[in-house]
């Protein structure tokens, strides 16, 4: 199962085509529009939007727990970062990842995510976050501070040390290596146009990342249900 935000969603496209017949994995996408993990104001190209309950994800600790238990995945991927790399007005002032308060909130937030996506014997999927490259800018013809590659850097950081924290559970997969392989954001790998709009993947850039990741998911599931047979 795949949970995230918008950036998960676009990826499942490419990732799903065929996949049981090439690799023996079936991708259940539970990705959302616009996820954000915290309900706090956010601002992203300027706007501001309110999370609320039940939209976009709001309500996702309920709705994954929900969907981890109907399903029963054997992996649970997460990818998620375009709303976690915006400021968010949090204890009366904007804040934004990098700076340490912050930081402390969405990693305990990730943690949370781990738990929940892991509580019924998945492996996690925990993958790091793409650059972007969104051509909206600023008035004054800057790039929005969410979109600074800095601020990329920061959160896969903080993805990396959850990663390590729950390694029993958890399986880093270093999707921002994998679609940018010089460090820096890159539109076409192989002559594919593996993005669109700066920030999602195309379903053309999805399929290519399956030969990628789609092994070692299947190598992951393998080995959990093996050690949960050799418990049994």
């Amino acid at each position: 199962m795949v949970f995230g935000d918008s950036v998960a969603y676009t990826a499942v496209i490419g990732l799903t085509k065929d996949s049981i017949r090439h690799y023996g994995v079936k991708v259940y996408p539970e990705a959302a529009l616009g996820c954000d993990l915290d309900l706090a104001p956010s601002r992203l190209g300027g706007v501001v939007y309110q999370g609320q309950p039940g939209v976009n994800c709001g309500s996702w600790q309920s709705d994954w727990r929900h969907d981890v238990r109907q399903v029963h995945p054997e992996v649970a991927g997460l990818l998620i970062g375009r709303f976690e790399l915006a400021d968010h007005f949090y204890g009366g002032s904007w804040v934004h990842v990098g700076q340490p308060r912050w930081d402390r909130h969405l990693s305990l937030e990730l943690d949370q995510a781990v738990t929940i996506l892991s509580a019924g014997g998945a492996r996690v999927a925990l993958f790091t976050f793409p650059y972007i490259d969104p051509p909206l800018e600023q008035p004054n013809g800057s790039i929005y501070p969410e979109n600074d590659p800095a601020r990329v850097n920061d959160w896969n950081r903080l993805v990396r040390q959850v990663a390590a924290r729950h390694a029993k559970s958890v399986t880093l997969i270093d999707l921002n290596r994998m679609l940018s392989p010089d460090g820096v954001y890159t539109a076409s790998l192989h002559g594919v146009d593996v993005r669109y709009d700066g920030v999602h993947i195309s379903p053309a850039g999805g399929e290519l990342l399956q030969r990628q990741i789609l092994p070692l998911i299947a190598r992951i599931g393998t080995e959990d249900k093996a050690a949960t047979r050799a418990h049994v």
